[in-house]
């Protein structure tokens, strides 16, 4: 299960630096890092979508995803909408895209 706190994730960028287009990134490397930590096999995997196709492999396992306020980028970066593609691109990279969503995604609940 990937559960992502959106609201979390920009408060502790915008903590940091006060940058909100960092969140995005921070939200991938965070799943990547961890995925990682826990199955070290995967660590040639540098990027977040090949590491999750390679943890359905390794393990036989979808992804169940769990996000809170999956629209807080949207809300908070309402004036910037590179920030904005960016995010809602990596939604459609997770749940839109025929060569991911089916081979790793069990479910997703978005609040």
């Amino acid at each position: 299960m990937i559960y992502l706190d959106i609201a979390g994730f920009i408060s502790d960028v915008t903590r940091q630096d006060g940058n909100i287009k960092k969140v995005v990134n921070k939200i991938a490397d965070s799943i990547h890092s961890e995925l990682i930590s826990k199955y070290p096999e995967l660590k040639d995997k540098t990027g977040l979508s090949d590491c999750m196709i390679a943890y359905t492999e390794v393990t036989q396992m979808k992804f169940v995803f769990i996000i809170d306020e999956w629209d807080a980028v949207i809300r908070e970066a309402k004036n910037d909408e590179q920030t904005q593609k960016a995010y809602l691109n990596l939604l459609r990279e997770w749940f839109k895209n025929g060569n991911f969503t089916s081979k790793t995604v069990a479910a997703a609940y978005m609040t």
